[in-house]
């Protein structure tokens, strides 16, 4: 009969089409076979390093808090770290405002300050109150944590480099190598997510000379030009707004247009009445919404050494500029059946219509989904916070646009005119879940 060496685990199937050949023959063919084995293990291994470099795509890294708001008691520097270092705010299909909640919980968790994570809780709480986008949000307001989507593949990789680096007699059972992988995979599963960062220390005593060339007190001509903090012209920016629409029955603007601009940067957007004055106390606006763009005027580019460069380059916002930019970031988001998009000077304020508590603008006006997307006009390329980043690697110039959104209301009116009032500011795009409300959140 046809007997296979011990070394060779050989199923029955196998010793069976080889009998009768001679025994160097035989022992050939197993050492085929273990061959074939570690190719198969190979083939298999490398297909999992390529779904695991998959993960490596622009979603993976799309957390940023580039947001001018700052939750009260939660440290500028460290607390956007901390959200920099969570993964997946954005998916495939679009925003993850509930894996965006989480990762903010853990780090207003992080954070040590008690005043931190109780007014992070208060804006939490209120978002899942009032967003039907985290219907079904399992987020904990007062902690949370984020996994990536490699952890699921974890566990039939480790699996897998078992199977090839066992002894090739088959069946076998090593217990150590048992608890080898289930301990590698507890740690493995426990490194996922957010990390906080090392305490910062330094060691050693700056040389204050080469300080002095780091913070560009001298320009390239060696030339003395002092401190970059300091203000060598004074600070100007020009206002201008014009009435669109009047009340029909009351001396009251109810739509009107907004531009602001400077050397560095210009704005032009819209506001729009939502609530007007009891008629008994006079005529003016008692609450309103704006929504506009805020242009920079310069583009940037990477250099041969991939550090980004940016030169002037005018960019006038105008009305029909606006309306365009706008129609083009919203694109795709309206449904055939809307007469008027939202941003129309024509386009009626409909509160009870709004389901999310906003006044105006409406829910469509902080859609992130729209703000992951970056188009091109003129040949340049249109970025913002959310996605600036993958733009650099995608576009060889661009120009940063971003959107501003505020609620005003007035504390005192005489006659035909408010005469003091304030102004909140909403954000838009990532984390903007926790800023979307009606409510006033000056506190938090």
């Amino acid at each position: 009969s046809c007997s296979a060496p011990s070394s060779c685990a050989l199923t029955t199937s196998w010793g069976a089409s080889l009998c009768g050949i001679r025994h160097s023959n035989l022992a050939m063919a197993c050492m085929v076979y273990a061959q074939s084995r570690r190719v198969v293990c190979a083939v298999a291994l490398a297909f999992c390093a390529a779904s695991l470099s998959g993960c490596e795509d622009y979603t993976r890294d799309s957390c940023v808090w580039h947001s001018d708001l700052q939750i009260t008691g939660c440290s500028y520097r460290g607390f956007r770290s901390c959200i920099e270092h969570c993964t997946y705010c954005i998916r495939d299909n679009g925003p993850d405002e509930c894996g965006q909640l989480k990762c903010a919980a853990y780090c207003a968790k992080q954070e040590g300050e008690a005043s931190c994570l109780s007014n992070y809780k208060a804006l939490c709480s209120i978002a899942l109150e009032e967003q039907n986008t985290l219907v079904g949000c399992d987020v904990d307001c007062s902690h949370g944590r984020r996994t990536t989507h490699a952890t699921p593949l974890l566990f039939p990789l480790l699996l897998l480099l078992q199977l090839c680096f066992t002894k090739l007699t088959l069946p076998t059972f090593d217990a150590k190598r048992l608890m080898f992988g289930i301990v590698l995979i507890a740690v493995c599963a426990l490194m996922q997510g957010c990390c906080e960062d090392p305490e910062h220390q330094l060691t050693w005593d700056p040389d204050f000379e080469d300080f002095k060339w780091k913070a560009d007190w001298y320009g390239d001509d060696n030339m003395w030009r002092g401190n970059p903090s300091w203000t060598w012209t004074p600070g100007h920016e020009a206002e201008d707004y014009k009435c669109k629409h009047m009340h029909p029955t009351r001396p009251i603007c109810v739509v009107w247009t907004s531009h602001e601009f400077n050397c560095e940067e210009q704005d032009f957007g819209m506001c729009k009445c939502v609530k007007i004055s009891d008629e008994s106390v006079g005529n003016w606006c008692q609450e309103w919404g704006c929504h506009s763009l805020e242009a920079d005027q310069h583009t940037c580019s990477l250099n041969s050494e991939n550090e980004v460069v940016c030169m002037e380059d005018a960019f006038p916002m105008y009305e029909a500029r606006y309306l365009d930019l706008v129609n083009r970031q919203d694109e795709g988001v309206r449904t055939t059946g809307e007469s008027l998009p939202w941003w129309s000077f024509d386009a009626a304020v409909d509160s009870a219509a709004d389901s999310l508590g906003i006044d105006w603008p409406p829910f469509q006006a902080y859609s992130s989904t729209t703000r992951s997307a970056f188009y091109s006009y003129s040949g340049v390329c249109i970025v913002n916070g959310d996605n600036i980043a993958r733009a650099q690697q995608q576009c060889y110039r661009w120009r940063e646009i971003e959107t501003e959104v505020m609620h005003c209301k007035c504390l005192a009116g005489e006659g035909d005119a408010c005469l003091s009032w304030t102004c909140e500011e909403r954000d838009v795009g990532l984390f903007s879940v926790l800023f979307r409300t009606s409510r006033n959140i000056d506190e938090y």
